[in-house]
């Protein structure tokens, strides 16, 4: 696995929790029904989720998780990054 991002738009369930890669996740009941935007950092492997109210311009984070991939993470290889 390389070092970089992963972004994921769910929608939050009843329950207050959304499914990333086969993972329920707690991100709050006030958020139900809403969408969020969760992102994996594989180097620093961890997950954040990310909000943004209709009426607000910036999302801010609403929840923060470790993340273990099982795998190594390798730095990207500039030989192959296309600009």
């Amino acid at each position: 696995m390389t070092d970089g991002n992963v972004h994921f738009i769910r929608q939050v369930d009843s329950g207050g929790r959304i499914n990333v890669l086969n993972e329920a996740l707690k991100v709050g009941e006030e958020f139900i029904s809403e969408y969020v935007w969760a992102t994996i950092w594989t180097g620093k492997r961890k997950m954040e989720v990310y909000y943004r109210a209709k009426d607000q311009n910036v999302a801010v984070v609403i929840e923060e998780f470790e993340y273990d991939l099982n795998e190594e993470v390798e730095p990207r290889r500039d030989d192959i990054w296309k600009t």
